[in-house]
């Protein structure tokens, strides 16, 4: 099975991005599901364990291992660190092959020697920036899907940053002109008549009247 990728390093960044954070995305978009339909659920969790298994490993893997446990001997750790990477991933590869019949494409093993520096650059690394952008930031603009699509489709973002700058403008607001009742939307993410929608602008381009600016229409 193979499957096409963008020629640029930038949008294949995006497109990792994009495939190696949305199961933050889907469980949001599907929890009401998740909880009493246990054959989605039980994977979707499974795998939601499985993605902070890896962000976690990664940090150790690339942060703490080569620069604490071998401070000493970082050129040594880097390098058995590195080979053993290598290793795994030919391993993989060679399986791979094997149980496809397909080793007419043994080829492929030249570039098993960047498989390491891809792992980190194309896979680890995107996945820690859409699920920070996701869950942390302001969500991750993906640009797969048009910001109507998502707005019609009730599709929110955990997005911990863009709820506590919403809220701290409608506290604003409130203050300068007393119009914005209080409830839920304020750590919210779907257009209310106070505030705009978490996606706006995210595939148009426009930038979102300000809360500030905005005119009330309860």
């Amino acid at each position: 099975m193979f499957t096409s990728s963008p020629t640029t390093v930038k949008a294949l960044f995006r497109q990792r991005k994009r495939w190696n954070s949305s199961r933050v995305e889907l469980t949001l978009r599907l929890w009401r599901a998740i909880s009493f339909h246990w054959a989605l659920g039980l994977p979707a969790m499974a795998v939601q364990a499985l993605m902070a298994r890896s962000f976690l490993v990664g940090i150790l893997a690339y942060c703490y291992i080569p620069f604490f446990l071998f401070s000493e001997h970082l050129i040594v750790g880097f390098v058995l660190a590195y080979a053993v990477q290598v290793l795994v991933f030919g391993t993989i590869t060679l399986a791979s092959l094997l149980i496809s019949g397909e080793m007419k494409y043994w080829r492929i093993a030249f570039a098993l020697p960047l498989s390491p520096v891809y792992n980190f650059i194309f896979n680890w690394l995107p996945a820690a920036v859409g699920i920070a952008c996701d869950v942390l930031l302001f969500g991750n603009r993906t640009g797969f899907s048009p910001e109507w699509t998502l707005k019609k489709g009730q599709s929110v973002r955990l997005a911990l940053l863009f709820r506590l700058r919403r809220a701290a403008l409608l506290a604003v607001r409130s203050i300068l002109y007393g119009d914005v009742p209080l409830g839920a939307f304020w750590l919210g993410w779907r257009e209310t008549p106070w505030t705009p929608s978490g996606y706006e602008g995210w595939t148009t381009g426009r930038k979102p009247v300000s809360i500030l600016h905005r005119r009330s229409q309860p």
